[in-house]
């Protein structure tokens, strides 16, 4: 705290200075500091310089009167605030509405009652303190408002600035997700292709050896009808091998259209004609799923099936299996290429207290300590070829927790990684329903 604000400043203006030797030293006694000056002039100059609390101003001095000393300390922006008591033999009512028409906050007649005067002085005094600190108060207020309000606005162009980034995220996320779809159709497509590739070719050539086959029979049917008698024994034996072989081949190719049905019923669950909430069995959404990436397999990594008895489940099939999907490609992308180790996949199941587990397990390059928490992020990937746009996990952990299930994982760096997925083998009701 500054001496200025410990101890209140009284400037006195009065030309005889010999009637203010009391005041003076009884304002000093009751704690204030007193300036004084003998005349008008000297007193706007030191008023002007020292700026005190209060000024004591006599009315009645030569050359410039207390009035017009109190109309120049208004006029002057340095002075205007500081509060005027006249002090004046004049008792008459016009001088004293002219001292408060001037700018005069009190009045004290002449002689100087000191008591009633030291009650007036630290009563302004007390008032100009108050005032002065409901001024600072009221800059301070002004300032925070203008601060604050520059703060909403800030706040309010920022709000803007983050819905308009989040549209573009949202845009961002469809397309995306659109450009996740479209790989996972173009896995599809290759696995399909791959698939079918198989007994298509079979069935092309069963049905070319039928064909050989049948005009064979035909042949030996005619011969056998113009030399029934003599030949019959000779072309029997040629024509049972023939029908054996026919038969053959027809069951071989009933085998193959199995095989397509199944690779129909296939594509038909993991491309969500079926998405209905259904009950299903583990071991036929793994293997179809395994089944439709043998092409992405290849010869990188050996998948290894450990099967356990469980029941079946319920879920929406398309989903659960784009889940297995996500979890074995991320495998088979965690094994190096050129590996001296061979690559080994092993998906096991097992089931407990009402729900089933799958785990996914490789011997890949596994996953970095500071990275496990992330990698179920949206966008974050640990692949630097920038084919993978990060949204695998995310979708995934969002599927499975949608069937009221979890993903949990460990890993160790260069040994490989484990994802298991829990599912409820019944879903609430309300799930079910939806």
């Amino acid at each position: 705290m500054s001496d200025k604000e410990a101890v209140p400043t009284i400037l006195i203006v009065d030309d005889t200075p010999t009637n203010l030797g009391v005041v003076v030293e009884f304002l000093e006694e009751n704690g204030f500091r007193v300036v004084v000056a003998q005349d008008g002039k000297e007193g706007l100059q030191r008023a002007a310089f020292i700026k005190p609390d209060l000024i004591l101003l006599d009315v009645m001095m030569p050359v410039m009167d207390g009035f017009e000393v109190c109309r120049q300390l208004k006029a002057n922006i340095v002075t205007r605030d500081i509060s005027v008591i006249f002090m004046t033999a004049l008792a008459d009512t016009a001088s004293k509405l002219e001292g408060f028409k001037v700018g005069g906050v009190d009045y004290i007649t002449k002689p100087l009652a000191i008591e009633e005067m030291l009650a007036r002085v630290t009563t302004h005094v007390a008032l100009r303190a108050t005032q002065l600190k409901l001024d600072q108060q009221n800059k301070r207020l002004q300032k925070e408002a203008s601060v604050r309000q520059i703060a909403e606005s800030t706040l309010q162009d920022a709000h803007d600035e983050l819905k308009s980034v989040y549209k573009r995220l949202e845009n961002a996320k469809i397309q995306l997700l659109h450009t996740t779809k479209m790989a996972s159709a173009g896995m599809l497509a290759r696995g399909a292709a791959n698939q079918i590739e198989h007994p298509l070719t079979s069935l092309k050539a069963h049905l070319r050896d039928m064909e050989s086959c049948i005009e064979r029979q035909l042949k030996l049917i005619t011969a056998f009808e113009s030399v029934r008698a003599g030949a019959a024994s000779a072309g029997s034996g040629d024509l049972l091998a023939l029908e054996q072989d026919t038969l053959q081949m027809i069951n071989e190719s009933k085998d193959d259209v199995a095989r397509l049905e199944q690779f129909h019923r296939t594509l038909s669950d993991v491309s969500g004609v079926e998405s209905n909430w259904q009950h299903e069995q583990l071991d036929k959404l793994l293997d179809n799923t395994i089944a439709i990436l043998s092409d992405e397999v290849g010869d990188r990594a050996n998948i290894v099936k450990v099967y356990a008895e469980t029941p079946d489940i319920e879920c929406r099939p398309a989903e659960v299996m784009q889940v297995f999907m996500n979890l074995l490609l991320n495998a088979i992308q965690a094994i190096p290429k050129s590996s001296e180790i061979a690559g080994e996949i092993r998906v096991t199941t097992g089931s407990k207290d009402g729900q089933v587990w799958v785990d996914v397990a490789d011997n890949g390059i596994g996953i970095a300590p500071e990275n496990i928490k992330r990698i179920f992020d949206p966008f974050f990937s640990t692949q630097a070829d920038g084919k993978n746009v990060g949204l695998g996990l995310s979708l995934s952990q969002s599927t499975i927790r949608k069937h009221h299930g979890r993903i949990e994982v460990t890993s160790k760096p260069n040994e490989g990684s484990t994802f298991r997925v829990w599912l409820p083998v019944h879903q609430p009701a309300t799930a079910a329903a939806a």
